[in-house]
């Protein structure tokens, strides 16, 4: 079973390579030799490279399949020890089907995986990274129509955002990261009919973006996040009865954007040139 073996990392190799030809040729062929007499643990990653490739191919009944049989087969030989990265396809593939509920429970277990792998561990690498599992359990709460439980999820999300500002002090990627937590919680306080909530994380969030702005210098696509920032913020003040301030900030957005040049590329939830991450929701221009 060692070429098996073989198979199995060359086809995970290829596939953090995007060659998923490759990959699948290779991962088909580890599957015929591990149904003669193969390890468990490898038949499992079979399935999870399996199941990323169905779901790139847009197949999402096969990838469902396969990634439910990656996790029960990994999690029968090693409870508790379940790779978070599967569960978080299994979120993706059931979040892409339209079944919000069950990508929800994924999510959470892809939380408790990390909580799991980083245990001990309260540097600002692993808080990012538990704030990210808090942040998506929130956006499959929302798309499950939890508004409430949302909020929680997205308010752990912040706490754990202001302690990686407190430990790297006030850069732009910190302080965007705050930012857009504070605007996840407030989207959530708003279905949720707290607009009283909405109306304080949305402040907060527009004092920071303002911040951002003027450290950017008047970059393009700061700009147009502080003035998503001031819009939402103006519509959950005139939701809360403030009409005069709400339209006070629609007018800002409004003068912030006039005759500006639209940023290049994708609107995304950036922080500045160098931040980790890549595109994120965010208002349509």
């Amino acid at each position: 079973m060692i070429r098996a073996h073989a198979l199995v990392d060359a086809a995970e190799g290829f596939l953090r390579q995007g060659r998923m030809q490759d990959a699948k040729d290779a991962a088909d062929e580890a599957a015929t030799l591990l149904r003669v007499r193969g390890d468990a643990l490898d038949e499992a990653r079979v399935f999870a490279v399996l199941a990323e490739i169905a779901t790139e191919n847009e197949d999402l009944s096969r990838a469902a399949v396969h990634v439910q049989k990656a996790l029960a087969m990994y999690g029968a030989r090693m409870p508790g020890q379940v790779p978070p990265a599967w569960y978080c396809l299994a979120a993706r593939i059931a979040r892409e089907r339209r079944e919000h509920v069950a990508a929800t429970r994924f999510e959470e277990l892809a939380l408790g995986a990390i909580r799991a792998m980083r245990q001990g561990d309260e540097g600002p690498d692993a808080l990012f990274e538990l704030s990210d599992a808090l942040e998506r359990i929130g956006d499959a709460r929302l798309a499950a129509n939890q508004p409430a439980d949302a909020a929680v999820a997205f308010s752990e999300c912040l706490l754990l955002r202001r302690r990686v500002l407190a430990a790297l002090g006030e850069g732009p990627e910190a302080l965007g990261e705050v930012s857009y937590s504070l605007k996840r919680l407030a989207d959530a306080c708003v279905h949720a009919s707290d607009v009283v909530g909405a109306v304080a994380a949305y402040r907060e969030a527009v004092a920071i973006d303002r911040k951002l702005y003027a450290a950017s210098e008047k970059n393009a696509e700061v700009r147009y996040q502080l003035a998503d920032s001031l819009w939402r913020f103006g519509d959950a003040l005139t939701s809360s009865g403030d009409a005069s301030e709400g339209t006070a900030m629609s007018e800002e957005a409004t003068r912030l954007l006039a005759g500006a040049e639209a940023p290049s590329g994708p609107p995304s939830r950036t922080f500045g040139p160098a931040s980790r991450r890549g595109p994120r929701p965010g208002r349509s221009w």
